[in-house]
């Protein structure tokens, strides 16, 4: 396979064994372009390279943060895996993009998942960047195109610049209005872990028991038998939207339901609140149903990352007892 049918992967200020070990686990199928923390990527090497990730020594960490941000922002886009020693300290981390972050050892089961999430990911943004040329193209209706481009870019933006996934559902609701008006925004994920339900409403009010119903629902006809079930006790993660959307009902004709899916299998589904009835052209609910996917797939990631840092602590504070 030659390098142009390879997928790129960078490393920056790994060892040589971690990046040997990489390489070995990734396959033929990709190719490691190795930097060191002197010198980081360029936006002319990342024209030339278009990885899929980067693997991050904690020793490059805040240079490549202060190297995002002054000169090559869409560097932000790219995933980053971090690779840390288990005694080192975490307390820079902030200064970089959100990572996902392995501990050594490596292993080889980590790196093909994160390869795997690093393809979808570029699925994803291919399917968003052919939609976003298409609406450049038919210049009749550039006005609707103009709004839902505008979508997209929003929402990419800001998922890009957060790693809560609470957050990343409010940005859909904000960035939304300017495909139809909404009241609320919800979602239920339910793959590869318990569910979890994302809601905008009161505790215990009859809202969050309408919206879990509808979830279960949906759960039933989608998921496996069991996951309806759990949904009914399964865990909340509060939304902040609006006093309308705390109190909102889930009425039917209002309520648009967008299944989520991961390699042919149901993941979960996201549930937009309309003001009135939704009406949306072909291209917004393209752009609708592309965004939701892509913001189902950033909360996997940082649930994934919320229950790692979780674990980090917990081993980190164990070490110290």
């Amino acid at each position: 396979m030659s390098r142009q049918e390879k997928h790129v992967m960078w490393s920056i200020g790994l060892t040589d064994e971690d990046a040997a070990f990489i390489a070995g686990c990734a396959g033929k199928g990709w190719g490691l372009t190795a930097f060191t923390v002197e010198a980081s990527p360029s936006g002319l090497e990342f024209e030339r390279d278009s990885p899929y990730l980067a693997w991050v020594a904690q020793s490059a960490w805040a240079r490549t943060g202060e190297i995002v941000r002054q000169h090559f922002p869409h560097l932000g886009l790219l995933p980053h895996i971090l690779i840390l020693d288990a005694d080192e300290d975490r307390s820079d981390l902030a200064a970089g993009p959100s990572p996902y972050i392995l501990s050594r050892p490596l292993r080889r089961t980590q790196v093909l998942e994160s390869l795997s999430k690093a393809v979808e990911t570029r699925a994803l943004h291919t399917d968003l960047l052919c939609m976003t040329r298409e609406l450049l193209i038919d210049r009749d209706l550039l006005e609707n195109k103009s709004a839902t481009l505008s979508f997209l870019t929003a929402f990419l933006t800001d998922v890009a610049e957060t790693s809560e996934p609470e957050k990343i559902l409010n940005a859909l609701h904000k960035n939304i209005a300017q495909l139809l008006p909404v009241t609320a925004v919800h979602g239920a994920l339910w793959r590869d872990s318990a569910p979890e339900l994302f809601l905008a409403v009161q505790a215990n009010s009859a809202a969050e028991e309408a919206w879990r119903s509808l979830f279960a629902d949906a759960a039933r006809k989608l998921a496996p038998a069991d996951c309806a079930l759990l949904i009914e006790t399964a865990r909340v993660n509060r939304l902040d939207q609006s006093s309308e959307a705390a109190a909102a009902l889930p009425e039917k004709q209002r309520v648009y339901l967008i299944p989520l899916s991961r390699g042919g299998k149901s993941d979960g589904v996201i549930a937009i609140l309309a003001k009135n009835k939704p009406s949306l052209g072909k291209d917004q609910a393209a752009a609708l149903r592309a965004a939701t996917q892509h913001a189902a797939l950033a909360m996997r990631r940082a649930l994934s990352a919320r229950a790692e840092s979780a674990w980090c602590d917990s081993d980190f504070s164990a070490a110290a007892l």
